[in-house]
């Protein structure tokens, strides 16, 4: 009865799909489906930040840009043909090679062109190719080019493809507003599970030894209210209440061996001291191997 009351349902069951395409794979890969993926290091930013972020801004500006020129709405439905070929680009460079960003900003146009009636199709079939191509768009836009050389992209991009389309049937149903808050929704339900998460944990304190060098680690609720620091001597390393995104910051690594390893667990926060048993100069090839062997970093 509840879909005979909307429109374009062929959009929500495809949605459907490929969300339960994703619930398979999370069943047989659980977390490590994102753990090697770009998404996993973008705890650069403070949790608050990242909060604000993905719950408010994010939501707005991809609905207007992804999702505002479905609409017959004027305000939201021009600012979508002004902004879906800059952002499409912008959120694109870097992330991938010229070439690809440049077949994302053509789609786009494409885009805006059977938006604007410069294409002699009737209403459906505009709605169609614009839903299904804004929906990859948006997809592709939350992964690296790297990304796609994991098997596992099947499923993360089912993830999103099929979000994208769930919020285009809840624009063209409910418009731009609920598909907004649909959106800042989900996005809190995940931002709300990652701040639990951290929080209640294991504060138990360990150790181990690799050669010659001992760590003690614990991790930190991710709210206690506890000044952020990381010290250096020559011959050992002692930070308190941070997060290993800090040791980036701080000189623990280097650049090529930020390159070739991924943080476990992003905005995770730690009181971490090494050091070397006989005092000599404690390198970042040391600090690298007793985070591995912590399982507090992973290899590329």
């Amino acid at each position: 009865m509840f879909l005979k009351r909307t429109k374009f349902n062929w959009i929500l069951k495809w949605a459907t799909l490929l969300g339960c395409l994703f619930v398979i794979g999370y069943i047989f890969f659980g977390d490590s489906l994102f753990l090697n993926t770009s998404r996993a290091n973008f705890d650069n930013i403070s949790i608050y930040v990242f909060l604000l972020s993905s719950i408010c801004i994010a939501p707005i500006y991809e609905e207007i840009t992804f999702r505002g020129i479905l609409g017959t709405k004027k305000t939201p439905r021009i600012l979508s043909l002004i902004l879906i070929v800059p952002v499409t680009f912008a959120m694109g460079f870097g992330s991938y090679p010229f070439y690809i960003v440049s077949l994302f900003a053509v789609l786009a146009c494409c885009i805006v062109l059977i938006a604007t009636a410069k294409v002699n199709w009737d209403l459906e079939k505009k709605i169609t190719f614009n839903v299904l191509a804004t929906s990859l768009l948006f997809a592709t836009m939350h992964y690296n080019f790297s990304d796609f050389k994991l098997y596992t992209i099947v499923f993360t991009l089912s993830l999103h493809l099929s979000l994208g389309l769930f919020f285009s049937w809840v624009m063209l149903n409910y418009g731009l507003l609920l598909s907004i808050g649909a959106h800042m929704l989900y996005n809190g339900i995940i931002a709300a599970t990652v701040v639990f998460s951290l929080q209640f944990i294991d504060t138990a304190p360990k150790e181990l030894v690799v050669d010659n060098v001992k760590m003690e680690w614990r991790q930190v609720p991710l709210l206690e209210n506890t000044r952020s620091s990381v010290d250096w001597s020559e011959s050992g390393v002692n930070a308190n209440n941070t997060t290993l995104n800090s040791f980036f910051k701080y000189g623990v690594f280097t650049d090529s061996l930020n390159s070739s390893v991924f943080i476990k667990v992003p905005f995770a926060v730690y009181d971490i001291n090494i050091k070397k048993g006989d005092g000599t100069k404690l390198d970042s090839k040391e600090v690298i191997s007793c985070l591995l062997k912590a399982e507090l970093l992973e290899k590329k």
